[in-house]
């Protein structure tokens, strides 16, 4: 079934597939597609971070949110581990940032 297919795709962290599976997923199963597409994208984007790519690794945890709050089967700790990662990217960025400022005035030639 899809379902069983889009289980295995996730243990397997096949996360692009099990997406473009969930583009025809019957309306039966979308519940059940909502809480593993919550779960893949929070895995993409510690991926993403992982790679120090964090404007994307924000964008798919926001996806992972959105996705964790659908459906009977919405998944408050799928959404609050999303949240914190989000928390997390933005101190790093913050960090980030500040290690670019000047101290001091930039010697000119």
């Amino acid at each position: 079934s899809q379902l069983s297919r889009a289980k295995e795709l996730l243990r397997q962290e096949s996360f692009q597939d099990l997406i473009d599976l969930a583009e025809d997923w019957p309306v039966e199963i979308e519940d059940e597609m909502n809480a593993l597409l919550a779960k893949a994208y929070l895995e993409m984007a510690e991926g993403a971070a992982e790679r120090k790519d964090y404007p994307e690794a924000a964008a798919i945890a926001r996806k992972a949110i959105a996705y964790a709050e659908k459906g009977i089967y919405a998944n408050r700790a799928v959404k609050t581990e999303a949240a914190l990662f989000l928390n997390d990217l933005a101190e790093r960025l913050r960090d980030y940032y500040a290690s670019m400022t000047l101290d001091e005035e930039p010697i000119i030639f």
